[in-house]
């Protein structure tokens, strides 16, 4: 019997046991979600995936989201490692394969803020655990409170106070989707309103996967339709804000800055939901979140497949192959060559291209260029290397 085959057992006959969470229509078995669903639950020291870095912070009792594609992991409320210091955000992303969380990100934080502030939870729970069907939910309830370590600084630049607001955020899985939709609901009490409120996010990645934007590669400078952050042997993700653009504005001490298109209004004594952010979560490297994002956007792309050889006409080994536009001034994505010296790699539907390929320390391979619907490339042909003998004598 499969590992999913066993949770799914295991989930038939405890079901019915569950009890409620905080309202929410209690929590399943995470890893044992079926085709077709997705699902909220908890998870056990054994659920957790192996931390190649050794630098994760989830841990047993932390929530996920999962479907049959991908694996969420938000963090249970409580003193946290991290920057943010209250729990509540996410803390792993990864694949979901035979009721396991594979090939996690070399993930580091990143929080949803309002000017200076964030939320600091009152109770995280399962919302919605998707054994009905439809989307899972994880549930964040609490306050707006500055971010300690920034509050300082931030309070010259976002002199706003939003202590008086509270936040329901609810952090949304649908079936069969690569990405997860997170939705703040913010309380205004007071009899005084809030507007030209920024809508930010402040990630600590860089120093762990490098920042994409998409037509520019790894230059992020402006705004963009999403931003990647890219590891090419695990899982990477993009962060997007839905019906508007995410800007770069500046990196501090390895800290994006990260801003949605449009400022936010909370009127007096009122509740307003806003669509703050979409967590794109893809499979292994730039061309594999570049996909989750089409997917999500619903965007048609195309594989193109092709190989680079030696000189000599052997395979060549881990070469990156990389795509721009027709006229080359526009970066796509990218992809490395296997053992057999093939590639694969993702482009719009009906975008020519041309592709450029690269191993430290070879030369400049002729560019390959791909015509509009074509799915397959001319071999690359990387050129002879040259050597230098250097004896050295007393």
């Amino acid at each position: 019997m499969t590992r999913y085959a066993t949770r799914a057992v295991m989930l038939a006959l405890v079901v019915g046991l569950l009890p409620a969470c905080g309202g929410g229509d209690g929590a399943v078995d995470p890893l044992a979600v079926p085709a077709g669903r997705a699902y909220a639950g908890v998870l056990t020291a054994e659920d957790l995936p192996a931390d190649p870095a050794g630098l994760a912070v989830w841990a047993p009792g932390d929530l996920a989201l999962t479907n049959e594609h991908i694996a969420v992991i938000i963090e249970d409320i409580g003193e946290s490692d991290l920057y943010n210091p209250w729990g509540g955000g996410i803390v792993g992303l990864g694949e979901l394969e035979d009721a396991a969380i594979v090939r996690p990100a070399n993930f580091n934080e990143f929080m949803i803020t309002l000017g200076r502030f964030t939320v600091k939870p009152t109770s995280v729970e399962v919302r919605r655990s998707g054994r009905g069907g439809g989307p899972a939910v994880i549930r964040v309830e609490g306050v707006m409170r500055p971010i300690p370590f920034i509050d300082s600084i931030g309070r010259a630049l976002f002199r706003a106070d939003y202590s008086s607001l509270t936040a329901v955020v609810d952090y949304e899985l649908q079936p069969g989707a690569h990405h997860v939709d997170v939705f703040f609901e913010i309380t205004n009490p007071t009899e005084e309103g809030f507007d030209t409120v920024k809508q930010g996010i402040l990630a600590m990645q860089t120093k762990r996967m490098p920042l994409y934007a998409p037509g520019r590669g790894f230059d992020v400078v402006g705004a963009h339709p999403f931003v990647a952050y890219v590891d090419d042997d695990a899982t990477s993700y993009a962060l997007s804000v839905p019906g508007t653009t995410i800007a770069t504005l500046l990196e501090i001490s390895g800290v994006n800055v990260l801003a949605g298109g449009v400022d936010l209004a909370f009127p007096a004594q009122s509740t307003t939901r806003v669509h703050m952010a979409r967590v794109n979560v893809g499979g292994i490297g730039l061309d594999g979140v570049r996909e989750a994002y089409a997917d999500s956007a619903g965007e048609t792309t195309r594989a193109i497949t092709g190989r680079v050889v030696e000189s000599g006409g052997a395979p060549a080994v881990g070469v990156r192959v990389h795509a721009l536009n027709a006229a080359g001034d526009a970066y796509i994505t990218r992809a490395l060559t296997d053992a057999s010296g093939n590639y694969t790699l993702h482009v719009a539907s009906d975008a020519a291209v041309q592709l450029h390929a690269y191993r430290r320390g070879d030369g400049v391979a002729p560019v390959v260029n791909v015509a509009a619907g074509a799915a397959t490339a001319g071999d690359i042909t990387l050129p002879a290397a040259g050597f230098i003998h250097v004896a050295a004598t007393t």
